[in-house]
C-alpha cells in the first residue's frame, strides 16, 4: 500500500515532465490508494465552451450565464467522456466524493440539472480524465516528473463568474502575479502563483481600470504586475506606447514592479482557443497566456 495519500491534493508538472499529455499541468488528485489513483487536468482549457457541449448531448442550457464557461482537458484517458468536478457534493447518481467537500461526478443527470438552473454552484467540466496504476504516481514523483503541493487545498470554480476566484488559490499561499492585456476598451486579467507557474483568467475589466486594478491588487496581494508589450516585426506596434504609459502608470500608482511581456502572440492563441467565443473572454485567456509566457522564460 502507498506510505502517501494525495487525495485532495494538486500535482505540478516538472519541467522535465516529457509526456506531452501532461507538460506544464496542474492536476487535482481525486482518488490516491493502493489500486493506483485518479484525476483531472484543471488548466488545460479545450476550443470547447459549456453551451457547445450542451448542443452535442442534446441538452437545454437556459441560463446563459454558463454558456461561455470553458471545458477542459482532463487527462487522456477516455477523453469522449465528461466528468464533473463540482461542490458541494449533492446527490447525483455516479458520483465520487472527495473528502465528503468535493464531487466527482460522471452521469448525465448533474448536467441537466445545470440546464435547469438546478446544479452545483462550482463546478469544473473535463473531458478525458488521468489514471496511475499501483506505484506509478509515486514514482513519478521520485523521478521528479512530478511535484505534490505540500498542503491541503481549497478547491472551487465559478462558472457563473467563468473565472477562477481568491478561494481557488491555495491555503497559505505565496505572493501571486497579476498580468494584464491591456486595450484601448477592455484590458483582460490573469492571476497566478510563481511556485506554481500556472495561470487562471479573471473577470475582464473596462479601460483605463485603475480602480478595478487596485481592488485586484488588495485582494490578491500580488508581488508582481505583469503587461503585455505589443512588438511589431517591422517597427513599433501603434499600440506600444500606449501600453508603456500603462505600465509606468501602475508601477506609479500601486508601487510593484511591472514586467515587460511580448504578447504577439498571446491575443493569437487565445482568439485560436476560443473561436466563436465572445471577445471579452478572449481578453481574459490572452492575460492567462501571457503570464504562462512570463512564467516560462523565468523559469
Amino acid at each position: 500500500m502507498s506510505s502517501i495519500n494525495l487525495t485532495h491534493h494538486f500535482l505540478i508538472a516538472m519541467p522535465n515532465m516529457a509526456d506531452p499529455h501532461f507538460a506544464r499541468t496542474l492536476t487535482y488528485i481525486c482518488e490516491h490508494n493502493d489500486q493506483g489513483a485518479l484525476g483531472l487536468v484543471v488548466n488545460r482549457p479545450i476550443d470547447l465552451t459549456l453551451s457547445s457541449l450542451f448542443e452535442r448531448l442534446s441538452l437545454q442550457l437556459s441560463d446563459s450565464a454558463f454558456s461561455d464557461a470553458p471545458i477542459y482537458y482532463g487527462g487522456p484517458v477516455q477523453t469522449d467522456r465528461g466528468f464533473v468536478l463540482h461542490a458541494p457534493v449533492g446527490n447525483w447518481q455516479s458520483t465520487l466524493p472527495v473528502r465528503q467537500v468535493i464531487g466527482l461526478t460522471t452521469s448525465k443527470d448533474i448536467l441537466e440539472a445545470v440546464g435547469r438552473g438546478q446544479g452545483p454552484k462550482r463546478m469544473l467540466v473535463t473531458l478525458g480524465y488521468a489514471g496511475w496504476s499501483p506505484g506509478q504516481l509515486e514514482q513519478e514523483l521520485s523521478s521528479r516528473q512530478r511535484s505534490a503541493c505540500p498542503r491541503r487545498w481549497s478547491f472551487s470554480v465559478s462558472t457563473t463568474r467563468g473565472c477562477r476566484t481568491k478561494r481557488d488559490m491555495p491555503e497559505d499561499r505565496g505572493a501571486t502575479v497579476l498580468a494584464f492585456d491591456f486595450g484601448l476598451k477592455r484590458i483582460g486579467v490573469a492571476v497566478g502563483e510563481p511556485e506554481l507557474g500556472t495561470a487562471h483568467p479573471l473577470a475582464t475589466i473596462s479601460a483605463p481600470g485603475f480602480d478595478a486594478i487596485s481592488k485586484l491588487i488588495t485582494e490578491w496581494r500580488p508581488s508582481q504586475l505583469v503587461v503585455g508589450l505589443p512588438l511589431a516585426a517591422n517597427g513599433e506596434h501603434p499600440l506600444a506606447k500606449r501600453v508603456e504609459r500603462f505600465a509606468r502608470q501602475l508601477e506609479g500608482r500601486f508601487h510593484l514592479p511591472v514586467a515587460r511581456v511580448d504578447e504577439r502572440f498571446s491575443s493569437v492563441e487565445a482568439q485560436s482557443r476560443l473561436r466563436g467565443v465572445k471577445r471579452k473572454r478572449v481578453d481574459a485567456v490572452a492575460a492567462q497566456l501571457l503570464l504562462e509566457q512570463y512564467f516560462h522564460e523565468a523559469a
